[in-house]
């Protein structure tokens, strides 16, 4: 029996005779080039040793992917302690501040005595009130105009409003927070140089303690001192209204503003129109008659444009003309706290107000 084989094509791999070395005798070849014994050894270290490099970033890794583990655990933990102590901590704040009044409203009291413009209580101290000292305009004095040669008109030219829809002329309140008696003094605003020399002024005022804006801002408008209008400070705290110290600028309690202001007084007693442009306190509703406008507080609006307001206010037709305008301006007290020199107080005075 004869044993065929087919035919090699080009699809039918073969092994090249020149690279076979010899047959071994159990049927294995043994190939020159790469494939010798010695060079596989070698690239079998080589890889081992390339994974172990490997293993060891993995396992650097896993160390560190760990400790990151832990150290969320542990912030996680301490963040949770911090809470639980932060709300009791603000639950036990109200009794805290209570017991301490306790402790020194005693020792207080007794030392009334020793400082007698400390009131025993909220209400109208006795005696007579204090009468403004009004300085009439001074004919022997030479107005701020004519020593300064600025050919403005004297106090005898100056005379009451001619518009006939002007029946009742409306009340401006206007503030200007840190305005020195000495400012005036220094003639830098010719208005209020006018004011004086043909209208009245008084020589000084009284401030109410403490102689922060914001308690002596809502004195003005209530006639109260602030015990009894409740605005204290800048900040005021009360347990009974919030559990936290508020800003009177931003609180939303209405409750912190006792008193009834002048614009409450007006509307209820007139059936007239009031308007509030950044008073402190005018943007609550504490007596049940709030201001007809009132405009939220904005620092950065330009005091030109403040004054455009008002007047603009004033030129409304009469039906809608506010009958009494409050208005404040934060200025020289906000350049006053930079500590700056006379001079830059003097400049920003004449810049913003003249």
């Amino acid at each position: 029996m004869a044993l065929k084989f087919p035919a090699t094509t080009e699809m039918t791999p073969m092994i090249s005779p020149e690279r076979v070395e010899r047959i071994t005798t159990n049927g294995t070849l043994e190939l020159e080039g790469n494939f010798q014994k010695g060079d596989f050894n070698s690239r079998r270290g080589w890889l081992s040793a390339k994974f172990n490099h490997i293993y060891c970033i993995l396992f650097i890794l896993s160390l560190v992917m760990l400790a990151i583990l832990v150290l969320c655990i542990i912030l996680a933990v301490r963040l949770g302690s911090m809470e639980s102590f932060y709300e009791k901590t603000t639950q036990d704040v109200p009794q805290i501040v209570a017991d301490l009044i306790a402790k020194i409203q005693k020792p207080q009291l007794s030392n009334v005595a020793l400082a007698p413009l400390l009131p025993l209580s909220a209400s109208i101290p006795d005696g007579t009130p204090i009468l403004p000292e009004v300085v009439r305009s001074n004919t022997s004095k030479k107005s701020y105009e004519e020593e300064h040669q600025l050919g403005s008109r004297t106090c005898d030219q100056v005379g009451q409003c001619k518009k006939k829809e002007f029946l009742h002329p409306p009340l401006v309140i206007l503030s200007l927070d840190g305005f020195s008696s000495a400012y005036i003094d220094r003639g830098i605003v010719r208005s209020f140089q006018s004011f004086i020399e043909c209208g009245a002024s008084a020589d000084s005022v009284l401030p109410s303690y403490p102689s922060r804006t914001f308690p002596n801002h809502y004195t003005m408008v209530t006639g109260l001192y602030p015990e009894s209008h409740g605005i204290v400070d800048n900040n005021v705290f009360d347990p009974s209204i919030s559990p936290y110290l508020e800003n009177m600028k931003s609180t939303q309690f209405d409750a912190f503003w006792g008193g009834d202001p002048i614009w409450s007084v007006y509307k209820r007693q007139t059936g007239g129109r009031t308007a509030c442009l950044f008073w402190p306190g005018c943007g609550y509703n504490s007596s049940g008659y709030p201001p007809d406008i009132s405009l939220k507080y904005n620092k950065d609006l330009p005091f030109r444009n403040r004054f455009d307001i008002i007047l603009d206010w004033l030129k409304l037709p009469s039906e809608e003309r506010p009958g009494l305008i409050t208005a404040y301006l934060d200025q020289p007290d906000s350049i006053g706290h930079y500590q700056k020199e006379d001079s830059d107080v003097t400049r920003e005075n004449r810049e913003r107000l003249i």
